[in-house]
């Protein structure tokens, strides 16, 4: 006999909580992305409002600006696939086939393990991402850390760079990433 996808022998005097363990190995958790405010990142650019709208980024005013970001791996996140990571992110430009690049550098410390400079690309980066017009939402491509980089409870250092532009000059066009996205494939 199963239930759903899982077997299940009433004779064989399985307890019903291993009979829920096994249920539990087979069922993976709702996706639920991480989102990481730009206010969460810490060591960088300067943090401010959007064009008075009430809504706050971090502005980036150069090619290799970046800010860093100690970010704990819960328990119910899925370290046994992929993690995709998106920037949040927009601009005052309204050239369209201007782009920006995000890039993302990681180190992952397990209690007890000193901490590192966040230098391992992801496997997958980035890639560039065409602005969509002034102060419009960008989410850029996903970037891909494959899995098992990362244990349950490990620390992640992750530091955000802008490494490319392509027509945008940070300077004059305010580039602003407003969060990060992290979520599993699983």
């Amino acid at each position: 006999m199963s239930i759903g996808n899982v077997p299940f022998d009433p004779n064989t005097g399985a307890s019903l909580r291993a009979w829920f363990e096994s249920l539990r190995q087979h069922v993976s958790r709702p996706k639920r992305p991480l989102f990481l405010h730009a206010k969460d990142f810490n060591s960088g650019p300067s943090f401010t409002e959007i064009n008075s709208l009430g809504i706050y980024g971090v502005r980036f005013m150069a090619v290799g600006d970046s800010i860093h970001h100690m970010f704990y791996v819960p328990k119910d996140f899925n370290v046994g696939t992929n993690i995709k990571f998106e920037a949040l992110w927009c601009t005052d430009s309204v050239d369209t086939s201007e782009t920006a690049t995000w890039e993302i550098l990681y180190s992952s410390s397990a209690e007890g393990e000193a901490l590192t400079a966040a230098t391992t690309a992801l496997d997958s980066a980035i890639t560039a991402d065409n602005v969509l017009g002034a102060y419009k939402l960008a989410i850029s491509p996903y970037g891909l850390l494959y899995k098992d980089a990362m244990e349950h409870g490990d620390i992640l250092h992750i530091k955000l760079s802008l490494s490319a532009v392509s027509g945008l000059n940070p300077a004059v066009d305010a580039v602003f990433l407003i969060g990060l996205i992290i979520n599993d494939e699983g």
